[in-house]
């Protein structure tokens, strides 16, 4: 009876260990380079057939607990409406159960974005 207990206690630390370790390795593969270059292209491909189109030069930082955002810009059918050099994103695991996250942004609003849809008042 013993010898079961013991090996339950060892494949499920096994387990534990193994998810342990992919989430360590996501969270490696995620500070690449390559893999933030994807994550901005998703992020472009994703918006670009939408209201408001994103776009982004880099993705700098630690991701996603504390990354910056360089280069943004956001634009519509008309054109560019905002554009910031820097905007920086904080967050913890925390935030979730109501502590706030950190957002911070210099930029320049050119305009307001375009109306998606126009009625008419008549």
């Amino acid at each position: 009876m013993k010898r079961r207990y013991r090996i339950a206690i060892y494949i499920g630390l096994s387990v534990i260990g193994i998810l342990l370790a992919l989430v360590a390795g996501l969270f490696g593969v995620l500070q690449t380079g390559y893999a933030r270059d994807q994550l901005r292209q998703r992020i472009a491909d994703a918006t670009a057939g939408s209201s408001t189109a994103v776009q982004l030069d880099a993705i700098e930082g630690v991701v996603p607990f504390d990354m910056q955002l360089v280069g943004l810009r956001l634009s519509d059918r008309v054109g560019t409406w905002l554009t910031a050099d820097r905007v920086s994103l904080a967050w913890s695991p925390s935030a979730g159960r109501g502590a706030p996250g950190f957002f911070s942004c210099i930029g320049n609003v050119t305009r307001s974005p375009a109306a998606r849809f126009v009625r008419s008042t008549r």
